[in-house]
């Protein structure tokens, strides 16, 4: 419990402290760990490994740290979560790797996923990419009644 409380905090864990818990047994503890987890050398390693955890949290709380740090070894993950199971973590991580793909996938939930629309449309605002602009630029055109035909 107190691994998850200090990934929902945020809180900042040593290397040796997040080595230790990402490599513990319990898959509850190592997805708490990576929501802790810090851009050290070894940590991104242990990361990377865990992108192949048996456990669907563990490895999407792997690739949203990863993600989050601008790692691209997240980027499958993230882009079949963004198609399969989206959530506002999955595509706040997403973002700084977000490529072509990303962005269409981000556009599809903001125009088909009311809940997450403004999760997503926040999302491709942040990202640098031409086609992002572009998508953003349709969708609230759409929302204000216009049409682009």
């Amino acid at each position: 419990m107190a691994v998850r409380v200090a990934g929902q905090l945020g809180a900042t864990l040593s290397a040796s402290t997040l080595r230790s818990l990402l490599r513990h047994s319990d898959p509850t503890v190592r997805a708490g760990a990576c929501r802790c987890a810090r851009a050290f050398p070894e940590v991104i390693s242990l990361l990377v490994d865990l992108l192949d955890d048996l456990d669907p949290i563990v490895e999407k709380s792997a690739a949203s740290a990863l993600g989050q740090m601008g790692r691209k070894e997240a980027g499958p993950i993230l882009k079949r979560l963004l198609r399969d199971a989206p959530s506002p973590e999955v595509i706040d991580s997403v973002v700084s790797i977000a490529d072509e793909e990303c962005v269409v996938l981000l556009g599809r939930i903001a125009r088909s996923t009311p809940e997450l629309s403004a999760a997503a449309l926040d999302g491709l605002e942040d990202i640098s990419h031409p086609c992002a602009r572009a998508v953003v630029a349709a969708i609230r055109h759409r929302q204000l009644g216009g049409n682009l035909d």
